[in-house]
């Protein structure tokens, strides 16, 4: 009797236990979004499954992001003196001895990319597509990172096993851009991060007010300063209506091309006292600048998926967002949708935020019943679901 029940009981563990290698680079050392991603997705998968051995390779480790991650997460560093000297050389082709080595099942890029020897990889691979902005958009990327980008995206998508996406707008892109077989790609959005979810008393709030210099009543942008993002736009738009409301503009945002053209703006029509560009803003604060604002306006003509929509939604504030696109997709209702290239359906939709009350609440109500669908247990559920086809 005992034998059968042996038997069964190592089915279940192979079957429930996996080995999974991760390209972490971005998890353990950016603070932007495809940072971010890899985070919400790796703590989602260790909550949700934590009966796997997930093991992160990474050149270098930042600490602090290191300790967002929650969970026996097993680290991976370079080995060797060389690859500990030429990060990209380990990134590119030395990894594969230390996954062979980890008898690692599954090896999954989280940022556009795979090691350029992953054709050679005798396990499952799976690569997840954020945007091919650098198609749409090249006067946003310096010339020589387009084409890396390129060349990387393309043999990732040739040589991954499945492609993950976060929006159908990624999707149609990899498909059309690429070259992909609808087949090979599998659609998982993306997720709002659990600190936007936590609940902040009006103290906090107005402690990060002060401690930014926030005005009392502004509409908030975020995001660098990159020309499809159409700050200016949205400056110009606001200059239209600046005399009929008492709310201010905030951008909050790092570097871009468009910044010095978003400052000059701003001194020739003599808005320093309504428009402020805050920088540097913690993580852990963003959360609470969004609820300090009155609104959220985000009118970037591409992305990839929108984070700051669901930003929004978390945070309770009424938002204003590109019709179409991704921004549609995961805005679903819950918006005032405008035409990005103009200032004039931008202003309308300002003012219309800010003096319609009823609307308001219509706008906060919506976007907060749009979360369930974003959240971190559905991204690790989807993509684990990706993972137990493969292995």
């Amino acid at each position: 009797m005992l034998q059968p029940f042996f038997v069964l009981s190592c089915s279940f563990f192979f079957f429930c236990f996996m080995r999974i290698a991760f390209d972490a680079k971005r998890a353990l050392n950016n603070t932007s979004g495809l940072g971010s991603y890899s985070r919400i997705l790796l703590n989602g998968l260790m909550e949700a499954f934590p009966e796997n051995d997930y093991q992160l390779f990474s050149p270098k480790v930042n600490e602090l992001l290191l300790a967002e991650l929650h969970g026996a997460f097993s680290m991976q560093l370079p080995q060797s003196t060389l690859h500990k000297t030429l990060h990209p050389l380990w990134r590119s082709f030395g990894v594969k001895k230390q996954l062979c080595q980890n008898r690692v099942e599954l090896y999954h890029g989280l940022s556009n990319e795979l090691p350029l020897n992953a054709h050679t990889f005798r396990m499952p691979k799976v690569v997840t597509i954020h945007d091919l902005l650098f198609l749409h958009h090249p006067e946003d990327f310096p010339v020589l990172d387009t084409k890396v980008y390129q060349l990387k995206t393309a043999y990732a998508c040739k040589n991954a096993d499945v492609i993950t996406v976060n929006s159908e707008q990624t999707k149609t892109d990899v498909m059309h851009l690429i070259n992909v077989p609808e087949k090979k790609i599998a659609l998982v959005h993306h997720a709002v991060h659990p600190r936007f979810l936590h609940d902040f008393s009006q103290a906090q709030i107005e402690a990060v007010r002060q401690n930014y210099n926030l005005p009392a009543s502004f509409i908030l942008q975020v995001g660098s300063f990159l020309g499809r993002k159409n700050h200016l736009r949205t400056l110009q738009a606001f200059a239209s209506i600046a005399s009929k409301t008492e709310c201010s503009l905030v951008f909050v945002g790092n570097g871009g091309s468009e910044q010095k053209r978003i400052e000059n703006f701003i001194a020739q029509h003599q808005l320093h006292n309504r428009v402020f560009i805050i920088r540097n803003v913690v993580s852990a604060d963003m959360p609470l600048v969004y609820r300090a604002a009155q609104g959220v306006v985000y009118p970037s003509a591409n992305e990839g998926f929108g984070l700051p929509i669901l930003e929004a939604f978390a945070s309770n504030v009424p938002l204003i967002t590109t019709a179409g696109k991704c921004f549609a997709e995961v805005a679903g209702e819950a918006a005032i949708f405008i035409d990005s290239q103009s200032e004039h359906d931008i202003a309308n939709a300002m003012l219309a935020m800010l003096e319609d009350t009823t609307l308001r609440k219509n706008l906060i109500a919506l976007g907060k019943a749009r979360l369930p669908l974003f959240s971190s247990r559905q991204l690790a559920e989807g993509t684990m679901n990706i993972y137990k086809n493969l292995v």
